[in-house]
């Protein structure tokens, strides 16, 4: 697959789907065959005593590539040629996320890296990893010319120690981690590639840029990364009525102000972005039969409104109908149901 292959959505690939019945030399086989027609060949064996166990999740983003990976390989070793003809021209600035240390042995040495350290690899460069217990990792792949426009001397810093608790670098992680748990990107088909210069900001900043270079990644990647770490914040905490700035602020390092102005930015505040999350959830309550026996008031406590008289108010105003009605009616109320999703 080469640099320009078109944004798809998120490939996964995991022994768990291989035909049982197959010997462990042709999982072995058919997994690398599987792999080879992704990213490109490679030869790999896996840890002795234990059944072969992988899984991988690749996903596209314009130019920009997204892999996880975790499992029982033992070695992976590719050749120059084998690098060169996969047609991916990229650099690599991956994290180990797994106990277990893993060696890398490129451009004449090796390298060990263990837990939550980063990895800065060529792509077109022969590689060979290898762990002794089962590891995982996930990492972002950037075109190196690219990369190479806002880095300069980029390709002198392969194989160097970047400091994995940086700001940049713990922000970097989150955010490939945030992508690859996100079913939703592809939806979009502007956004991929607006996302992919994100990406590319913040490995330049991790791996060095200066200057100019620096101030324009900062302002592109940097703040895109947090605006997904401030969203995700609101995904998984919007239904607890203590849930608020100071919450997602406290949470990720930020001051309150920050992650206000951030959010507008977006075109939505925190309040609005929450109150319209948890009227979404209510109403899907109300509309699930599973939740006939339960009070109104039981249903607004568990979205987050502290108030029955302001969950039926804002109810009203956001749906045509109030809560009662709504549910009576199966949620054929006189407003718009279907919301947004945010």
């Amino acid at each position: 697959m080469g640099s320009g292959a078109e944004t798809m959505g998120k490939i996964v690939f995991s022994t768990d789907d291989l035909p049982p019945e197959l010997s462990e030399e042709a999982r072995i086989r058919l997994w690398r065959d599987t792999c080879a027609n992704t990213v490109g060949s490679g030869d790999l064996t896996a840890l002795p005593d234990v059944p072969f166990s992988q899984r991988w999740e690749f996903l596209p983003l314009g130019s920009v590539f997204l892999g996880r990976s975790s499992g029982t390989m033992r070695t992976m070793v590719r050749s120059k040629r084998q690098a060169e003809a996969s047609g991916i021209d990229h650099y690599e600035f991956s994290f180990v996320t797994s106990a277990t240390p893993v060696t890398r042995t490129q451009r004449g040495h090796d390298a060990v890296y263990r837990a939550g350290e980063v990895a800065f690899q060529n792509s077109t460069d022969a590689v060979a990893l290898k762990a002794n217990a089962p590891a995982s990792w996930l990492g972002a792949m950037v075109p190196r010319h690219q990369l190479n426009e806002l880095v300069r001397f980029a390709d002198d810093c392969v194989d160097q120690r970047f400091d994995p608790n940086s700001p940049v670098a713990r922000y970097l992680q989150k955010y490939i981690a945030l992508l690859l748990d996100d079913d939703a990107i592809e939806d979009d088909p502007l956004l991929p590639d607006h996302i992919a210069t994100s990406l590319i900001d913040l490995v330049a900043l991790a791996v060095g840029a200066r200057g100019h270079e620096a101030a324009l990644a900062k302002a592109r990647g940097l703040r895109a990364a947090r605006i997904k770490a401030i969203l995700a914040e609101i995904r998984n905490g919007f239904a607890q009525t203590t849930f608020s700035a100071e919450t997602v602020a406290q949470n990720l390092g930020l001051s309150d102000r920050y992650v206000q102005d951030l959010l507008q930015e977006t075109g939505t505040s925190l309040s609005e972005r929450v109150l319209e999350m948890r009227l979404q959830m209510a109403r899907k309550m109300l509309t699930d039969h599973r939740n006939d026996a339960r009070k109104v008031t039981d249903i607004a406590l568990a979205c987050g409104f502290n108030e029955v008289s302001h969950f039926n108010r804002c109810f009203r105003r956001r749906f045509g109908a109030s809560p009662t009605q709504y549910r009576g009616g199966n949620g054929n109320g006189n407003g718009n149901g279907s919301g947004a999703d945010f």
